[in-house]
């Protein structure tokens, strides 16, 4: 086994539950990949706060968000509307990619 993919669907993100959970699979010394992030609820700014969660654990090394379209329209975590503009998800993480590119 070369790491861990663990499934990240939440409607609440607990985020002590969502350490706890990383630090126990971490003992497993494999690189954890944090897959299928999604949120429902008040998603950008719970996604801002598990993405910078998951990316402080030295035990991930990647994430994945989960989205896609839905037949009314846009699903969860899009991160952009059919005219390619940001959603609130779209601005979280342009931000932290603009961050860890600045440093600010």
């Amino acid at each position: 086994m070369n790491g861990i993919g663990l499934e990240s669907h939440f409607s609440k993100l607990k985020f002590p539950l969502m350490k706890a959970i990383v630090d126990k699979l971490a003992t497993l010394k494999l690189p954890i990949k944090l897959t299928e992030l999604l949120m429902s609820t008040l998603q950008a700014i719970y996604l801002e706060q598990a993405l910078r969660e998951g990316f402080s654990h030295l035990a991930a090394d990647r994430i994945m968000l989960w989205s896609a379209l839905h037949s009314d329209g846009f699903y969860q975590m899009c991160l952009k509307d059919y005219n390619l503009q940001n959603l609130p998800a779209g601005d979280v993480v342009e931000k932290l990619l603009k961050n860890e590119k600045t440093g600010r």
